[in-house]
């Protein structure tokens, strides 16, 4: 978590950054959620990156 928070401060830092127009953001949310949901939410969220990937 530190090296992403890292980097993304280290983006900002840049004269030409442009986080909207390079549509780069972070967000961080806490959820309360089972062990069963957590597992599910992982695998949309690979599912979702790995479609994406091809």
């Amino acid at each position: 978590m530190t090296a992403l928070l890292a980097e993304f401060n280290a983006y900002l830092d840049r004269e030409q950054a442009a986080p909207v127009a390079d549509q780069v953001g972070y967000r961080q949310h806490a959820l309360r959620r089972s062990q069963t949901e957590l597992d599910e939410l992982i695998g949309e969220l690979r599912a979702a990156i790995a479609q994406r990937r091809r």
